[in-house]
C-alpha cells in the first residue's frame, strides 16, 4: 500500500511537470510560417503540396522563446493526419496512426501509417484496391535534424513532437503504396485514377500546432499609491520577477474586483482596505496583498492677522 501511495504521488508530480498548453497556432509571441515557394509558384494548396514528389517544406521563424519555459511543435492530436483518394477522409484507415516502429525520433523523423482505396482501370475492368499509405514528418534546423519526442511522455497522446530550438523547418510527405512501391500521393492519383464518372480527388490532412509550458510565477508583489483622499482613485500595481502569459485579478477588499497588472479603483468610504491580487498562468496561481488607506482630509481656513 505504501509503495502504491508513493507511486501515485510521484506520478502526479510527473504529470504536473508536463502540463502543456495547446495546441495553439500561433504560439505566445507569434510565429512566421513560410511555405515551400514552389507550392505557391505552382498554385498548389497544402493538400496537393504534401502529396507531390519531395513533399512540402514549412519554415518557422520569429518565435520568442522567452515567452515560454518550453515549446513543442507537431500534429494537433492523434487524429490530425489523414489521406484519402476519393475526396473524403471517412474510412477508419484514412485517419493515419503514429508508428513508433517506423520512426527515427532521435534523427528528427516520425511516420504515420494508414490505408485508403483507389479505383482504377487495369486494362480489363475497373478495380478498387486497398492501398497502404504513410505520412513522413522530418524536422530540422541549420545544424541538422531536430530530434522529436513521443507525445505520450508529455501528456499529448499518440503523436510525436519536436522541441523548438529557435528557427526550424519541417518536411511533410504523403505517400501511397502501389505494387510494392511507394509513390507520392498526387502522382499516384494522377497516374491511376482515370474513372470518368467519378470526379475524385486527393485529400491529405495535417493539422498542426504548438504546445508550451509557461515560465512559473515568482516574486509577486503589490503596491498602491495611497494614502488616498476619499473620492480620489487609488492606483494599484502588481509586479513579478518571473512568469509568462500572466493574468492578474484583484479583490479590492470592498466586495469589488478588477483585473490587470495596473488598475485604478475608487473606494466609496474611508478606511483601511486589504487589496489582494492573484497572478495566474498555466503553471498555477500565486497571491499577495497591499494595504490601502483611504482618508478624509479637512482643510482649516488660514486667518492672517495684520499687525500695525
Amino acid at each position: 500500500m505504501a509503495a502504491l501511495l508513493l507511486c501515485v504521488l510521484l506520478c502526479g508530480l510527473v504529470s504536473l511537470a508536463f502540463a502543456l498548453e495547446g495546441p495553439v497556432l500561433p504560439p505566445p509571441g507569434g510565429v512566421t510560417i513560410t511555405q515551400d515557394p514552389q507550392c505557391t509558384d505552382w498554385n498548389l494548396d497544402t493538400d496537393e503540396c504534401i502529396g507531390r514528389d519531395g513533399g512540402m517544406d514549412l519554415v518557422f521563424t520569429g518565435m520568442d522563446l522567452s515567452q515560454m519555459a518550453v515549446l513543442y511543435w507537431g500534429p494537433e492530436d492523434a487524429t490530425a493526419i489523414g489521406l484519402a483518394l476519393d475526396c473524403y477522409i471517412d474510412e477508419g484507415g484514412e485517419t493515419m496512426l503514429f508508428s513508433p516502429a517506423q520512426s527515427n525520433l532521435a534523427g528528427g523523423m516520425a511516420r504515420w501509417l494508414g490505408t485508403t482505396e483507389l479505383t482504377y482501370w487495369n486494362d480489363v475492368t475497373w478495380v478498387t484496391a486497398s492501398l497502404d499509405t504513410r505520412f513522413t514528418l522530418q524536422t530540422f534546423d541549420i545544424s541538422g535534424p531536430v530530434p522529436m519526442t513521443l507525445g505520450d511522455t508529455l501528456g499529448l497522446g499518440d503523436i510525436a513532437v519536436a522541441q523548438v530550438p529557435g528557427d526550424f523547418g519541417a518536411n511533410l510527405l504523403m505517400e501511397a503504396n502501389f505494387g510494392g512501391n511507394w509513390y507520392p500521393a498526387i502522382w499516384l492519383f494522377d497516374a491511376f485514377h482515370t474513372r470518368p464518372e467519378e470526379e475524385g480527388c486527393v485529400i491529405s490532412e495535417f493539422d498542426h500546432g504548438f504546445f508550451y509550458e509557461d515560465v512559473a510565477i515568482t516574486g509577486l508583489s503589490a503596491t498602491n499609491d495611497g494614502p488616498t483622499r476619499l473620492g480620489d482613485a487609488t492606483t494599484l500595481s502588481a509586479t513579478i520577477s518571473t512568469g509568462t502569459n500572466v493574468e492578474y485579478s484583484w479583490d479590492f477588499g470592498d466586495t469589488l474586483t478588477g483585473s490587470g497588472a495596473v488598475v485604478a479603483h475608487t473606494y466609496a468610504d474611508p478606511g483601511d482596505y486589504l487589496a489582494t491580487v492573484t497572478a495566474t498562468n498555466s503553471t498555477g496561481s500565486v497571491g499577495t496583498s497591499t494595504l490601502v488607506e483611504v482618508r478624509i482630509y479637512s482643510f482649516l481656513p488660514v486667518v492672517l492677522n495684520a499687525y500695525p
